[in-house]
């Protein structure tokens, strides 16, 4: 990530914490309120995000990439129970867990969209026909037996690499390997 890239992202992030704080704080008597105006703040910072690393993002997809990684953020959802109607109380720790939690949330996507913008687009096109999105991203990372057991993302800094991924990809999607 660039300096500049995390200087951007870095105002993105701290501004959708602290307007994720202000909702988590105001809303606290009232459990799970929170959630559908943290929601918006989450699937916008995700857009902005991904503009700084030139990702065309949908509002479905960064819809989608925000509750995808809901369920890893469960236990912010026992904090209003917890301690929501105690005044002051709940509204330190609503606004606590509300902004921790989006912070969290938006580090983990600036730290992928930058992982993702070192891949060649070819490649990663062509990986995520074969796989699908998220998969793609896996098998990227992930050890490949048709690869000398070389993770194909650390081939893709030579054309010569960038071709044997290519080559195992095809080789993939006629059933000959996997």
């Amino acid at each position: 990530m660039t300096k500049e890239q995390r200087e951007q992202c870095h105002k993105i992030i701290y501004t959708a914490a602290t307007s994720a704080a202000a909702m988590g704080a105001g809303l606290a008597q009232l459990p799970s309120a929170d959630g559908a105006t943290i929601l918006p703040i989450n699937i916008s910072m995700i857009m902005a995000l991904g503009k700084v690393f030139d990702q065309d993002l949908t509002k479905e997809t960064a819809t989608a990439m925000a509750l995808a990684v809901s369920p890893l953020f469960v236990g912010r959802m026992a904090s209003p129970v917890l301690f929501g109607w105690i005044p002051i109380l709940g509204n330190v720790v609503n606004a606590s867990t509300a902004a921790g939690m989006t912070e969290a949330l938006g580090w983990m996507i600036a730290n992928r969209f930058e992982q993702e913008s070192k891949i060649d687009p070819a490649v990663l096109r062509r990986a995520e026909e074969t796989f699908g999105r998220e998969r793609a991203l896996e098998w990227l990372k992930g050890q490949c037996e048709a690869l000398s057991n070389l993770r194909p993302i650390d081939l893709l800094e030579t054309a010569s690499g960038r071709r044997q991924v290519l080559d195992v990809l095809v080789c993939i999607d006629h059933g000959y390997v996997y």
